[in-house]
Parts: C-alpha cells; structure tokens; sequence
C-alpha cells in the first residue's frame, strides 16, 4: 500500500503547482518593483480620492492585492498536495525511489541533479525509468 492513495494527477500536478507558483512570485515581484519605482506625485494640488479616477499606482496596487490573493490560495493548495505525496512516500520501502520523489516532484530538480543527489551510481536515465514504471502503477485519477 502506498499510504495516501496518491494517483498519476495529483504527482504530477504538485510539480506544475510548483512551477506556477515560482512564476506568480517572480509577476508579484514585478508589480511590487513597478509600484516602488512609480513617480509620486507632490504637486500640492488636490487628487481624487474616489474610485472613479484611478491612478495608474493605484491600478497596480490593485493587481497586486488580488494577485497576492492568488498566490495565497495557490501556497495553501501546494502545501496540501506536498503533505498527501510526503505521507504515501513515508511508508514506500524503496530509499532511492523516494528520494527521485523528494528531488523531482517537490525541490524540481531535472534527472541528472536527482541522480546526483541521491548517488550510488544512479544515473539519470536509470532513476527516470524507474520513477516511470513507479507512476505506471498509480491510478490515473483526476
């Protein structure tokens, strides 16, 4: 039994999860430098302190809340995939296909660093198939 019931889907979803959110922090970094480099205005004129005329920092600082909102929501579902695949590995017997799992599936290394790190004379093409023949085991799920 491999403990969590983890299917095909939801093993290869956590490393795109992961993938997405690496490039929704680098947009959230994006928008926050835009933000802090935008001009501010000290005219001493009045500005409008509605809704119905949005600067353009005002615009951005908007995104940047709801893209915040995202990446929260994103962080909470990632976590909950990473703690399903952490629980169905702790009870494999197998150490190196674990550690393919650790490496691959949730730190995104490629195959030759996977095999790098786990070592023993592992090569990348060998943990790679042997990883594939584990996830041909799992169901397809959804």
């Amino acid at each position: 039994d491999l403990g969590g019931g983890m299917t095909k889907h939801q093993l290869s979803n956590i490393y795109y999860l992961t993938k997405e959110l690496e490039a929704m922090r680098q947009r959230l970094d994006e928008l926050n430098a835009d933000i802090a480099l935008a001009p501010k205005v000290y005219d001493g004129m009045p500005h409008s302190q509605t809704n119905a005329v949005k600067s353009p920092v005002e615009e951005k600082a908007i995104k940047l809340a709801e893209l915040s909102k995202k990446i929260d929501e994103r962080i909470n579902e990632i976590e909950k995939a990473k703690l399903n695949l952490e629980i169905m590995i702790a009870d494999m017997t197998d150490p190196v296909l674990k550690l393919a799992i650790l490496y691959h599936c949730i730190k995104l290394y490629d195959w030759n660093k996977t095999a790098a790190k786990i070592g023993g004379n592992q090569t990348s093409e060998g943990v790679r198939k042997m990883y594939s023949r584990f996830v041909a085991t799992l169901e397809e799920g959804a």
